[in-house]
């Protein structure tokens, strides 16, 4: 269900195999804190949401830098397999939604 879904949005791209992984390690970090079992397939698909709605900003925020800063866009930075640069992008966009609009470095409503 989950590669599927993002096969069905994501097409060409080589990734869907890495975002499922991802799907399923949040999965299993919260599933704790599923209450009711009929509610597994609902849970597992509203996280496959979230990390789909995490790629598309970070495939936005890449177009940009790239954009922006052709020097800063080489094709090892934006590898998809890159786990380690993957989690750190994670990790600033994380703490951008986090901040107030209006200490925001880049609001999205100036762009």
């Amino acid at each position: 269900m989950v590669y599927g879904l993002f096969r069905r949005v994501l097409r060409q791209r080589p990734d869907h195999d890495d975002l499922t992984q991802e799907v399923f390690l949040r999965v299993f970090r919260k599933l704790h804190t599923l209450e009711k079992a009929s509610a597994l397939r609902s849970f597992v698909y509203s996280v496959a949401v979230r990390v789909l709605k995490e790629e598309f900003r970070r495939f936005h925020i890449r177009r940009r830098i790239a954009a922006e800063r052709p020097d800063l866009a080489t094709p090892a930075a934006s590898s998809p397999s890159d786990f380690e640069m993957r989690e750190t992008l994670l990790c600033v966009q994380r703490t951008l939604d986090g901040m107030r609009d209006k200490y925001r470095p880049c609001s999205s409503s100036g762009t």
